[in-house]
């Protein structure tokens, strides 16, 4: 079993000289995250800082820190990436003489006295000392970096030290050779853990020889948006007849929820461009724009318009992807990317089955605008799970009286 903190400090008094005059300064412990917004999936790393005004020297110290296992996994041993070199003791030891916060075992079960990992129950104690002495300083000097997992979204949550923990025996503490105590202040670190960015493509319909808008929505939650691109490509399935590629794709306004910039209107990041081939229509972008604080957008995203040709016949899968690659990141946080497809049907078959029937007919009056032709763009709009613009017969951007004099005409009922 190794020797309990405290006596190791004694034992090792007497190599280490005196701290000096400002030996009995308090030393203040505080945990720094990296950043203050993270991902779920993101690996989060924050350091234990030993901080003293007054340069401080210390040799130990025991720290005890606690979490919310819900929404942070501990997912390795403690970092030594600090300037001291913790040459006696570092790590979260076996505290089995303890209170067993380090036990990754049930009462009255054998302990590994050597694990490098407590159980990740949301309370640790980590242990550090050395045969010579280290110094806090203002700024703060790094001990040890503890890495986490971020395993679910939270608006708010935090990694904090604490005095006592499990009973009389575990407590937090900075020690001088001897066995002098100097602890300071205790402060923890908070952070917010947000959702991944969900970006999709509807699936469409679409009859064949007309304009179709593909379109990428979703919700981007408190995100910055310097750098970011999101590709849409059509890929033809084998057996396709025709063509299905894309048209020029006009900027597009996006929600906004927040305002970065005070007094200033809202903020429009994205623009879209036509890249050199004709089944990859370039990148939703942010032409460079900066914001000094992450902003939160939903809805449509962009609108790609398609135009298919008029012998089209097949699937073709529509496919999202970011800064031209495989990896899907937002500004360095997950992605999700939803793929989907567009469907070339005849008129009035918005499923794309055998049949014009009921459920087609329900679309119909979902879509149902009344007379306002002509009008661009379609007085239908865009909806999710809503092929409008295959009950368009006439192509004059409503869905009225006309149209469904046309869908009675082509409406059979059931396929057997």
């Amino acid at each position: 079993m190794r020797t309990p903190l405290a006596g190791a400090l004694a034992a090792i008094a007497t190599v280490v000289s005196s701290a000096g005059p400002h030996a009995r300064a308090a030393v203040d412990l505080e945990l720094r995250a990296e950043r203050e917004t993270f991902g779920v999936g993101s690996v989060v790393d924050v350091g234990l800082y030993a901080v003293s005004d007054e340069g401080t020297v210390f040799s130990g110290l025991d720290v005890l820190i606690t979490w919310d296992p819900a929404v942070l996994g501990l997912s390795e041993p403690a970092i030594d990436n600090g300037p001291h070199d913790w040459s006696f003791v570092f790590g979260f030891l076996s505290d089995e003489q303890l209170d067993r916060l380090n036990a990754d075992c049930g009462e009255d079960v054998f302990c590994d006295p050597y694990t490098s990992l407590p159980f990740n129950d949301g309370d640790a104690m980590f242990q550090a000392a050395s045969f010579s002495s280290a110094t806090a300083t203002a700024e703060g000097v790094l001990v040890a970096t503890f890495r986490f997992n971020a395993l679910s979204e939270t608006p708010l949550t935090e990694i904090a030290i604490v005095d006592t923990l499990g009973g009389q025996h575990s407590v937090t503490r900075v020690l001088q050779p001897g066995g002098m105590e100097v602890t300071g202040n205790l402060s923890g670190a908070s952070i917010t853990i947000l959702g991944m960015a969900a970006l999709s493509v509807w699936d469409l319909s679409a009859p064949a020889g007309r304009i179709q808008a593909v379109v990428v929505s979703g919700t981007v939650s408190d995100r910055p948006t310097f750098g970011v691109e999101i590709v849409a490509e059509l890929v033809a399935r084998p057996g396709n007849t025709g063509t299905v590629t894309f048209t020029e794709a006009p900027p597009v306004d996006i929600l906004q929820v927040g305002d970065p910039w005070p007094m200033a209107g809202v903020f429009t990041p994205f623009d879209t461009d036509l890249s050199s081939s004709p089944d990859r229509n370039g990148s939703i972008d942010d032409s460079g724009s900066w914001v000094p604080v992450p902003v939160t957008f939903s809805g449509a995203l962009t609108v790609f318009p398609v135009v298919t040709s008029a012998d089209a016949q097949g699937v073709w899968d529509m496919r999202l992807s970011t800064s031209y690659g495989t990896s899907s990141f937002w500004q360095e946080l997950d992605t999700t990317l939803r793929d989907g497809t567009l469907t070339i049907v005849e008129l009035g078959n918005g499923n794309g089955d055998a049949a014009i029937d009921m459920f087609d007919f329900s679309e119909f009056q979902l879509c149902f605008t009344g007379r306002l032709d002509p009008i661009d763009p379609p007085a239908y709009g865009l909806t999710p799970g809503l092929s409008c613009g295959v009950y368009d017969f006439d192509d004059d951007g409503d869905i009225d009286d006309y149209d469904y004099a046309a869908f009675q005409d082509v409406a059979l009922g059931p396929a057997p």
